[in-house]
């Protein structure tokens, strides 16, 4: 059996994306990402050839977005 399956044992906590996944979860394009990057709106780190995104940082720069219609409740946001 499964342990991940059967809750005796937890699967990872994910704490950054690889940057060629930010696109898809933040739903923006490759060219916003590298150019909010180039603009210092977001940060990104590098290790070696690899280069990640902290959730906590994606997180922070979306809520940076205009908003549209109803404003968020930002109290129930998690960081």
């Amino acid at each position: 059996m499964n342990p991940f399956l059967s809750g005796e044992v937890r699967p990872p906590e994910i704490i950054a994306y690889p940057i060629d996944a930010v696109p898809t979860v933040a739903g923006v394009t490759r060219t916003q990402v590298f150019q909010a990057i180039r603009d210092k709106e977001l940060t990104a780190r590098k290790r070696g050839r690899r280069t990640i995104i902290e959730i906590s940082e994606l997180r922070r720069w979306i809520a940076t977005f205009p908003t549209k219609g109803r404003a968020p409740d930002i109290s129930n946001c998690a960081a």
